[in-house]
């Protein structure tokens, strides 16, 4: 953009006199800069004072080896580690910290990312206005993180809406402040206790979405009712929790991977669609069959996947008065010899409004396809 660069020395009203052409507002160019992506907006700040001084306050700091233009290919984890490092602690050395709306860092390619350095950068972002936050740490640090929750306790993440963890640890989460705005929350392999959950989303009034994957510390999950807004609840591969526990009284969908475990809602009836998948437990079909119709009375779409079947699904107990979508996924029917497919219609018998019924065989199913079917319900 001729007329925006400047010379060493030049204030931002001295580039702009120069030259005969019209220069856009300095305002107008701040907004022209925050439309940009964050390698496009960094290179812009490097030839222009004007967007030099308005990088200070970039809203979007996105931090991954391909937005930073890291290449990995005939690299060590250390090079790429090095250099992801050097090039976060630059860009956060040179910013102010005011404006900041989403900060993700995702670390998962790098190893060994020091603790002291997560610390400095998350101090800089989570600022007041602050409305996105994603960390995702290397899978195997050699020094698992604990994220700092005096962060949240502060008043500076009033404005967040969406909180993103990942491998790493949040202890003492029951100390943040409340997070009045707090919309969506997704922990994957995070190490938290069901008394830190508890306690962390008790503060979190506004929530609608609640995502918990591979969560390995929690046994007895509990949602209280204090969470009205709560809509959503998915919980996938958290290997040890024996009941799940309810309060919300307008939970509408649900989402479980795992094996078949005890679900009790306070006021099971907003409880509108069901997916559950049990891809290493056997008995899927005959758990639903059996706990579904008292568990969610107005269910009215159903989703199953099961990896074998030791029991035949029996008659329904209860009916599905309102379900209208049914999809079930057998998962190498082979490893279930014994049991008869035709029991099935006990679904079909129980479903007097079904509008669609799917049956699937897979001989397999990979993470990928198990993400397709479930955006596919």
């Amino acid at each position: 953009m001729k007329g925006l660069t400047c010379q060493n020395g030049d204030s931002v009203q001295d580039a702009e006199r120069r030259g005969s052409e019209t220069i856009l507002p300095e305002d107008a160019l701040y907004h022209i800069h925050t439309l940009m992506s964050m390698r496009d907006a960094a290179r812009a700040a490097s030839v222009s004072c004007v967007f030099r001084h308005s990088w200070k306050v970039y809203p979007r700091l996105i931090f991954d080896t391909e937005t930073l233009g890291i290449n990995e290919d005939g690299r060590t984890v250390n090079e790429v580690t090095s250099d992801f490092i050097s090039i976060v602690d630059n860009i956060m050395q040179n910013h102010s910290g005011i404006g900041v709306k989403t900060f993700r860092l995702r670390a998962k390619p790098c190893d060994n990312v020091q603790p002291s350095y997560v610390d400095r950068w998350l101090q800089g972002a989570i600022t007041t206005g602050i409305e996105e936050f994603e960390l995702q740490m290397p899978r195997h640090n050699k020094i698992e993180y604990n994220f700092p929750s005096s962060l949240l306790s502060t008043g500076r993440g009033s404005s967040m809406k969406s909180f993103a963890l990942a491998d790493c640890a949040f202890h003492s989460a029951a100390g943040v402040g409340c997070l009045s705005n707090l919309t969506n929350v997704e922990l994957s392999s995070v190490h938290i206790t069901e008394e830190e959950l508890c306690g962390f989303i008790s503060n979190s009034l506004a929530l609608e979405q609640l995502v918990l994957l591979s969560c390995h510390d929690i046994i007895r999950l509990k949602i209280p009712c204090l969470l009205s807004q709560l809509k959503s609840l998915q919980v996938e591969d958290c290997l040890m929790p024996e009941m799940i526990e309810s309060s919300a009284p307008n939970l509408s969908h649900f989402n479980y991977v795992g094996r078949p475990i005890h679900v009790s809602l306070e006021d099971p009836t907003q409880l509108k669609h069901i997916q559950m998948l049990s891809l290493d437990y056997s008995d899927m079909l005959y758990s639903a069959s059996t706990k579904l119709p008292s568990m969610a009375p107005n269910l009215q779409t159903l989703f199953l996947a099961s990896t074998y079947e030791i029991v035949n699904t029996p008659m329904v107990h209860g009916k599905f008065i309102h379900l209208k979508y049914l999809e079930i996924v057998l998962i190498k029917p082979s490893s279930s010899p014994d049991y008869d497919f035709c029991s099935l219609d006990s679904f079909l018998d129980g479903s007097p409004a079904l509008d669609t019924f799917t049956l699937r065989r897979r001989n397999s199913l990979k993470l990928k396809e198990l993400a397709w079917l479930l955006d596919g319900t």
